[in-house]
């Protein structure tokens, strides 16, 4: 059947305003939403929010703010009626939460609303009471400074819409979490949500972020994290991070306790969330997620907030940065706070690590390769880029070497008792470190093989070498086609000279296919071939040999843990060994 072509017509304000509140209003917590970024512009230092039945039922938000002056009360609920923006150039720099002057004539269009307001120099306030957008009463009222806006009924007359709501207790959740992010992202602001028999939420207005997370997480919880310190040069006029961040042990199954703040604007953002997770890798060997606070600020012309109704998206003017400063801010404050483990609080259970017990023949009698030299002196070189940024003295203590244990654990005495270093672990991560930063250098020494491998690789394999091959290009170890799945290999790195090329060449493959994302593709060349090239468990080492090994140790950016996140060392620490042998 021909279907009748369809006429085009002009929506009518109705359906039009329908349409709108529908983007900016899906749930109750779109309501708190919009109205406490109403509160927090008007200047509010205290705020008090209550819902019944998840907030379906019934929405007040009170705050003690400059309020309204009466002859813009009816105007504040016309569409597209603002106090933030008047011009063009002001959404260039917008610095206020709202400005789309949207929030409630959307309220109103779809619930019953009453405000009462007084504003500051005024000698009494206006009560306003609307239902779907119908003025239904307006009176003055002798109430205190500030405004009270009360909401009801949503979605009522719109049971196709009410019908999307969740349970009252998933609603109110909704509210609960979103009031907690306003928090923390405003401590300077009191706040205090009550929902029925609920447990309510208060925090003190302080100013102190880690009050906020007390009252959110717990004095527990809390007192473990970390502040990031705002270290830049005056001169200084790009992007700025701030906030607060859980220990690489405060991790979670999921994303729910990471906030992220853009401006003092709570916001959705991958840029900011990627760089934030991807600052945790090496520190832990779980696909848990950290938490944390991360507040950014950003040149108001360098990010656009007028992305979408809600205003929870952000584009950044230059995303590359944004990446840099959050990830170098959060990995810096990890490095320079995150204490080697004790044995006391030592109850994290690690995957068990697979390792050959022979000895290994990565490791040179001449000390020659690995990043140790014969002569006793070690080549710190690779590490000199990197060392300008963070001193060793400032991650880990200098330590004495006391002797080995099981061939596998080297035993040192440092400035805190006892420390037991992981020999495979660390050097793994030396080795990590030295490739790493010979990869971006391209100055990798590789050695020629007398006799050319032949290696046979499945379709799978073929595709790891093709997306990888600026890997294998600076590794030196490039495959060459020699007909149909088959490749020939010529040089091979020097930390490999003495290994099995066909095996290590596999085991590179099996580490470049494991789902673990990587800053650089020059920190996946080096995780590719650490582990490998690393001595194993069973290794009996020389005095020398095991005082070299620390000292390069001593001397890298992340020491505390080997690349796939497993710890190099634990430490038995005085009081521990006072206890243990009943000194105090």
């Amino acid at each position: 059947m021909k279907l009748p072509m369809p006429v085009i017509r002009k929506l009518t304000p109705k359906i039009s305003a329908l349409i709108a509140a529908g983007e900016v209003i899906e749930r109750p917590a779109s309501v708190v939403k919009e109205l406490v970024e109403n509160s927090l512009d008007a200047g509010a230092d205290r705020i008090y929010i209550s819902a019944s039945g998840g907030g379906i039922d019934s929405i007040v938000v009170s705050d003690n703010g400059m309020g309204i002056h009466p002859e813009e009360v009816e105007v504040a609920f016309d569409r597209h009626s603002t106090s933030k923006i008047y011009t063009q150039s002001d959404l260039d720099s917008i610095a206020t939460l709202g400005f789309r002057g949207e929030a409630l004539y959307s309220i109103s269009s779809v619930s019953q609303v009453e405000l009462a307001t007084r504003a500051r120099g005024e000698v009494k306030g206006v009560r306003i009471r609307l239902d779907n957008h119908v003025l239904v009463t307006k009176s003055f009222a002798g109430i205190d400074y500030g405004t009270t806006i009360s909401v009801s009924e949503l979605f009522s007359k719109f049971p196709a819409r009410k019908k999307f709501f969740k349970s009252e207790s998933a609603e109110g959740n909704r509210i609960h979490s979103l009031i907690q992010k306003f928090a923390i992202c405003n401590p300077r602001v009191a706040f205090e949500l009550n929902q029925g028999s609920s447990r309510p939420l208060r925090t003190s207005g302080s100013g102190v972020l880690r009050d906020v997370m007390v009252a959110i997480l717990g004095i527990s919880e809390a007192s473990k994290m970390i502040e990031i310190s705002e270290d830049y040069d005056q001169d200084w006029q790009g992007p700025i991070i701030s906030g607060i961040i859980g220990t690489p042990e405060q991790k979670r199954s999921n994303r729910s306790r990471i906030f992220l703040f853009v401006n003092e604007r709570l916001v959705q953002s991958r840029t900011i969330s990627f760089a934030f997770e991807q600052a945790y890798k090496g520190f832990s060997s779980d696909n848990k997620f950290p938490i944390g606070a991360i507040a950014l600020r950003v040149p108001l012309d360098e990010v656009d907030v007028n992305v979408h109704p809600a205003k929870t998206e952000v584009r950044f003017k230059n995303e590359s940065q944004v990446f840099s400063i959050v990830q170098g801010g959060v990995r810096s404050t990890l490095l320079k706070q995150s204490p080697v483990q004790s044995i006391v609080n030592h109850s994290q259970k690690y995957p068990k690590f697979v390792e050959g017990s022979e000895p290994s023949v990565f490791w040179p009698t001449a000390l020659s390769t690995g990043g140790f030299e014969a002569g006793g002196t070690p080549v710190l070189n690779a590490f000199s880029e990197q060392s300008t940024i963070i001193r060793y003295q400032e991650v880990l203590p200098l330590l004495r070497v006391l002797g080995q244990v099981s061939d596998t654990y080297i035993v040192c005495e440092g400035p805190d008792g006892i420390y037991m270093i992981d020999q495979h672990a660390a050097h793994e991560r030396i080795i990590f470190e030295k490739i790493a930063a010979d990869a971006k250098r391209r100055t990798i020494e590789t050695q020629m093989l007398l006799e050319p491998i032949n290696l046979e690789l499945d379709s799978n394999q073929e595709t790891l070498i093709e997306e990888n091959k600026d890997i294998f290009d600076a590794l030196g170890m490039i495959p060459e086609p020699f007909g149909p799945n088959s490749y020939l290999i010529r040089n091979v790195p020097k930390v490999l000279a003495e290994a099995d090329p066909r095996d290590s060449f596999h085991k590179m493959l099996s580490a470049l296919s494991e789902q673990v994302e990587f800053k650089s593709w020059e920190d996946k060349a080096a995780y590719s071939l650490a582990c490998h090239a690393a001595i194993r468990a069973g290794k009996k080492m020389s005095y020398r040999e095991m005082s070299l090994l620390v000292k390069q140790l001593e001397s890298c950016l992340q020491p505390n843990n080997c690349p796939h996140g497993r710890p190099t060392m634990i430490n038995m620490n005085k009081n521990h060994l006072e206890r243990e042998f009943s000194r105090i």
